[in-house]
């Protein structure tokens, strides 16, 4: 996660950037409710990241669906990139479906993955939809056995609407 502040994910990126031609470039979310839309475009541009390898994952604190959507919109208009939504929750992830390039799903179970894509195809069927499909990412059996799993899941199972997801993990 990208936090302001002393470590910068845009100025990692830009390292990465200069090192490969080729693989895409990304960061698992940059928080809207702490960093906002403007303040992530000026990033990329500081950095000169390239564009056309880019994925920029964004969320919200506590489900904000109107900030996410506003947030992707405006990241939209002034940056060609591929958009992606961290989504946990089922509102979240129908709006990934219609707004977004692609999803980010994290601390699931197989079986919450399944259903959470299913809520995603959803989404990518409204009328306003952006793009039809999506890219999903959870953690896999290598992920899990090294992660501190109780202490990261009970973090996850502080945040309200991420409780009903996260405790599988905990």
């Amino acid at each position: 996660m990208n936090h302001p502040g002393p470590f910068d994910g845009l100025g990692a990126l830009a390292t990465a950037a200069r090192e490969t031609r080729r693989i895409g470039l990304g960061i698992g979310v940059i928080p809207l409710h702490t960093r906002g839309p403007q303040s992530i475009v000026e990033g990329a541009r500081a950095h000169a990241l390239p564009l056309d390898r880019l994925w920029l994952a964004s969320a919200a604190q506590s489900e904000s669906l109107d900030r996410v959507r506003d947030g992707v919109a405006a990241l939209r208009k002034e940056l060609r990139t591929k958009l992606v939504v961290a989504a946990l929750g089922p509102r979240m992830c129908r709006l990934a479906g219609e707004i977004a390039d692609g999803v980010l799903f994290n601390w699931l179970t197989p079986e919450h993955a399944k259903a959470s894509a299913a809520l995603v195809r959803e989404g990518a069927k409204a009328p306003a939809a952006r793009r039809r499909g999506c890219s999903a990412t959870c953690g896999s059996p290598w992920v899990r056995a090294r992660r501190p799993r109780r202490k990261e899941g009970g973090r996850y199972a502080a945040i309200p609407p991420t409780r009903r997801t996260s405790t599988a993990w905990v």
